[in-house]
């Protein structure tokens, strides 16, 4: 039996209006001299999903980066954003695939992530 993969940390939190899901290229093209181009299925594409997180803190913040060093490479349960139940995705990228922006209102520090993740189409 394997191990159970990681799961998303639970405090960074998904928005549900900023979500994009789309489908990774599952054509090879090969242009020739001519002009013409040759269009291949190459497989199954993968599912990409667009996301914006948010956190409420520094101490949030520096917790998802030590966990996106550890996990986001690899694959790991995310919480289906369309129903209930996980889906088996990584971060396209890795860690290096995820952008933070810092907000600050009332004096305090909040965190937007924005990064795309893929799995199985």
């Amino acid at each position: 039996m394997s191990a159970p993969l990681p799961l998303w940390p639970s405090e960074a939190r998904i928005d549900a209006e900023a979500l994009e899901i789309g489908r990774a290229g599952d054509v090879l093209r090969t242009p020739f001299e001519d002009g013409t181009v040759r269009q291949a299925r190459r497989g199954r594409g993968l599912r990409t999903w667009t996301i914006l997180a948010h956190l409420d803190s520094d101490a949030a913040h520096g917790r998802f980066l030590v966990w996106a060093e550890a996990h986001a490479h690899r694959w790991f349960d995310f919480p289906d954003p369309l129903g209930p139940g996980h889906l088996r995705v990584r971060v396209r990228g890795g860690a290096g695939g995820i952008t933070a922006r810092a907000r600050v209102a009332a004096n305090l520090r909040r965190w937007e992530l924005r990064l795309t993740l893929e799995g199985a189409a």
